[in-house]
C-alpha cells in the first residue's frame, strides 16, 4: 500500500514524549511542586490514545482474530476487578478517587500497547519516538551529573526528600538529577539506554553508531540513582535480546552489540572505581542477592496481605501509589510488590486473573522468536524487563500513567510487528510522520 501522509496523533506522540520529560523540573521550580503537573501529561496522553484509536480503527479491528488470547486475559482482568471496584464505592475516605486511580493504573499499559501497535506499522515512526526520548532525557540526565557534584541548582535532588540508601558497606546518596525521584531518573536511563542500544544495531548508518559512547554515561545515572531494580531492567533486556538472537542469527550478529555492551561495562566499572567511593561498588554487588530476597518476601507479602485484606481486599486503588493524596488516614496498605498489590485491592480473584494475565503477556513476548523483524526480540526484552521491575516495585509505574503507557508502548510495538509479519494484508498502513 502507499504510504499515507499524516500529520495528527504521531506528531502529537513526540509533542507528548518532550512534556514527559519537562514536567519533573517544571513541578521542582512551581510553588509548593502541584502534583497537578504531573498528571497533566497523563490526561493528554489518553487524549492521544483515544484520537489514535478511532482514526486507526481500520488496524485495529482485526486484532481481535490475531490476539484473541491476550484480548480474552484482559477482558478476564476487567470483570475481575468489578468487585474491588464496588468495594472502592463503598470506602469511607476517597472512594470515587480511589477508584479513578486504580482504574487509571490498569488503563494506562493497555493504552500503551495499543500505541505502540500503531506504530509499529512505521519504522520511520517508531525510530522518531526513540530519537526524541533520547534527546529530551539526554539532555535532563545531565543534571544527574550536576547533583552529584554538589551544584546548588533549582531542580536538582528530590522533590523536598533526600534520598539516602544504608547498606552492609556503608551509605549512598540517591541522584534524582532534574526528575523528581531517583526512581524515575533510573527507569529514563534504562529506558534510553534501551532505546540507544537498538538504534546502533538497527539504525543503518554509520552515524547512528557514533553515539555509542553515551552509553558510558547512561550507565553511571543507573549506578548513582542507587535503585537495583533499575540497573536489573538493562540486563534482562539484553538476555532477552541477544541470547535467543545469538541463538537462531549466529553471534556474527550479535557481536557488535555484545562488545559495545562489554565497552561500556568496563569503562564503567573504572570510572566508578577511579572516581566514586567504594560503597557504589558494594552496592552494585548486592544486585543478585537483593533479587532473590524481593521474591521471597513477595510470596511472603501475599499471604500477609490476604490474611490481612481477605477474600476481596480493600477495593481498586486501595494500594495504588499515590493513594496518600485522596486517602491520607488509610494506614492497612504498605504493599511494595506488584502482586501483594493486587491481593490487598483486589483479593484472591484479581490476584488470579493478574497472575494470568501476566503469564499471557509475556507468552505475547516470546512469540517474537518466530518474527523476521531484526528488532521484535529488542523490544519484546524491553517489555519483559518492565513487567519484571513492575512486579517488583509497581510504584514507579501505578502511580504514574504516563511513565506506565510509555513503559508498555515496546510490547505494543513487537505485537503490532509480530501481526504485519505474520500477515502483511492485516491492518497495514505506513505512517508518514511528516
Amino acid at each position: 500500500m502507499e504510504p499515507e501522509t499524516f500529520t495528527g496523533w504521531p506528531q502529537a506522540v513526540l509533542v507528548c514524549v518532550v512534556l514527559e520529560g519537562l514536567r519533573d523540573p517544571a513541578r521542582k521550580l512551581a510553588p509548593h511542586a502541584p502534583i497537578a503537573v504531573t498528571l497533566g501529561v497523563s490526561l493528554l496522553w489518553g487524549l492521544i490514545f483515544a484520537v489514535a484509536g478511532f482514526r486507526e480503527r481500520k488496524i485495529l479491528a482485526p486484532v481481535w482474530r490475531k490476539h484473541r488470547c491476550p484480548i480474552v486475559a484482559s477482558g478476564c482482568l476487567c470483570l475481575g476487578l468489578i468487585p474491588s471496584a464496588v468495594a472502592a464505592i463503598r470506602r469511607p475516605e476517597g472512594g470515587l478517587a480511589l477508584l479513578a486511580l486504580g482504574i487509571t493504573s490498569y488503563a494506562a499499559p493497555l493504552a500503551g500497547i495499543v500505541l505502540g501497535y500503531l506504530h509499529a506499522g512505521s519504522e520511520s515512526a517508531i525510530r522518531r519516538v526513540m530519537i526524541v526520548y533520547l534527546a529530551v532525557h539526554g539532555l535532563l540526565l545531565i543534571g544527574v551529573f550536576l547533583e552529584f557534584g554538589r551544584l546548588d541548582l533549582r531542580g536538582l535532588s528530590g522533590i523536598d526528600f533526600d534520598w539516602v540508601r544504608y547498606h552492609e558497606g556503608g551509605a549512598i546518596s540517591l541522584i534524582s538529577g532534574f526528575y523528581r525521584s531517583p526512581d524515575l531518573q533510573g527507569q529514563h536511563a534504562a529506558q534510553a539506554a534501551m532505546f540507544l542500544s537498538v538504534l546502533l544495531v538497527y539504525g543503518g548508518t554509520s552515524r547512528s553508531r557514533r553515539w555509542a559512547s553515551l552509553l558510558v554515561p547512561l550507565a553511571a545515572c543507573l549506578v548513582l540513582c542507587g535503585r537495583r531494580k533499575m540497573m536489573v531492567a538493562p540486563l534482562l533486556f539484553l538476555a532477552v535480546w541477544l541470547g535467543p538472537t545469538a541463538l537462531r542469527a549466529g553471534w556474527r550478529q550479535t557481536g557488535r552489540m555484545t562488545a559495545i555492551m562489554a565497552a561500556v561495562g568496563g569503562l564503567t566499572l573504572a570510572a566508578v572505581s577511579y572516581k566514586w567511593p567504594s560503597p557504589y561498588l558494594t552496592y552494585m554487588t548486592t544486585i543478585a542477592g537483593d533479587s532473590r530476597e524481593r521474591v521471597l518476601r513477595s510470596v511472603d507479602g501475599v499471604a500477609l496481605t490476604l490474611q490481612q485484606a481477605g477474600w476481596w481486599g480493600y477495593g481498586l486503588g486501595g494500594a495504588t501509589q499515590g493513594r496518600a493524596h485522596v486517602a491520607p488516614h488509610d494506614s492497612r496498605v504498605w504493599q511494595e510488590d506488584a502482586l501483594s498489590r493486587s491481593a490487598a485491592e483486589s483479593g484472591v480473584p484479581g490476584l488470579l486473573v493478574m497472575l494470568g494475565l501476566a503469564v499471557v503477556w509475556s507468552r505475547v513476548g516470546l512469540t517474537s522468536w518466530g518474527s523476521t523483524r531484526d528488532d521484535a526480540l529488542a523490544f519484546a526484552g524491553m517489555s519483559l524487563a518492565w513487567l519484571a521491575v513492575y512486579f517488583i516495585a509497581h510504584g514507579t509505574f501505578s502511580s504514574d500513567p504516563a511513565t506506565a503507557l510509555f513503559a508498555a508502548w515496546p510490547l505494543g510495538v513487537c505485537l503490532g510487528g509480530n501481526a504485519r509479519t505474520a500477515s502483511p494484508n492485516v491492518g497495514t498502513r505506513d505512517i508518514a510522520v511528516v
